[in-house]
């Protein structure tokens, strides 16, 4: 398991712990501490003296982000399939008997990553979360939704040597972004099960900080606009336009949200937004002319 940190000092020992107590024990823990402000890497170093199979690494001041963690994590791990753990999540405890079960039905095939769902714990809605896809033409439908979380994931090395490693320019929604770049090498196969728990709690995260989020959406946007276009037209283009108006508008971002409206609006998109009328109103001292 590779395991990215920052600033998880009241919670990586739980996620590590998680790890310790799966059914299959041929494993190994790599922790990659992101130059931490708090006592993340000596909780980490503890269990490392006390549990050979655990390793951990400290990345420099000028190496930061959980995607260059994992980049890192994936690079330094001995074995030839690497799963993900966040360092405030945990896995059930049969989350590797899981995978590397789906895994021996496809004779170990490199080209294949497997993935599960996951449970929710501390959000204000549902209990469990995992992305639908067919798996047949990964690629083309992560294009147009959500994909699978890096808890939940196990992929050979060799995919990821092939996809050039993960984006580590993603200011967000870094696992939709690595299911694309996977994506192009490689089947999704979904084990519609849920290993592992996604928690919510007041630490800053990613997923909390409006600008990256939007920032995110963005970048997406761009870097695959030509294939979103290509394979869904310009209503899949409208549709991730209007997404990230619709995340301006959640996070209350006015600037953001004028700057991309004006980006973006053409007399078809006027119409794909109309949706958005009611929310504009309360943002009446918006000028969007000009």
């Amino acid at each position: 398991a590779v395991i990215p940190a920052y600033n998880r000092g009241k919670y990586i020992a739980r996620a590590i712990e998680s790890v310790l107590s799966q059914t299959v024990k041929d494993f190994e823990i790599i922790v990659v501490d992101d130059h931490s402000t708090d006592n993340t890497f000596l909780v980490a170093e503890k269990f490392a003296e006390e549990h050979p199979e655990v390793r951990v690494f400290r990345q420099s001041e000028d190496c930061h982000g959980a995607q260059a963690a994992r980049n890192r994590g994936w690079h330094e791990a001995r074995g030839e399939w690497i799963t993900f753990l966040d360092s405030d999540d945990t896995w059930t405890p049969d989350h590797l008997e899981m995978l590397s079960g789906m895994l021996s039905l496809f004779g170990w095939d490199e080209h294949i990553i497997v993935y599960t769902d996951g449970y929710k714990s501390g959000w204000e809605s549902g209990n469990e979360l995992g992305a639908r896809l067919s798996s047949r033409h990964t690629y083309l439908e992560l294009l147009d939704a959500y994909g699978p979380m890096f808890q939940g994931l196990v992929v050979s090395k060799q995919a990821l040597y092939e996809a050039g490693g993960l984006d580590e320019f993603t200011p967000s929604y870094q696992e939709w972004d690595a299911g694309l770049v996977l994506g192009k090498k490689c089947r999704l196969v979904h084990l519609r099960k849920p290993s592992f728990t996604y928690y919510n709690h007041s630490d800053a995260t990613i997923s909390k900080d409006g600008a990256r989020d939007v920032a995110g959406l963005v970048y997406r946007l761009e870097k695959y606009q030509a294939d979103i276009q290509s394979e869904y037209g310009r209503a899949g283009v409208y549709k991730a336009q209007r997404l990230i108006l619709e995340h301006c508008l959640i996070y209350e971002l006015r600037e953001e949200f004028k700057r991309y409206y004006r980006r973006f609006y053409n007399r078809d998109f006027k119409d794909v937004c109309a949706a958005l009328a009611d929310r504009l109103k309360e943002w009446h001292s918006i000028s969007l002319c000009g």
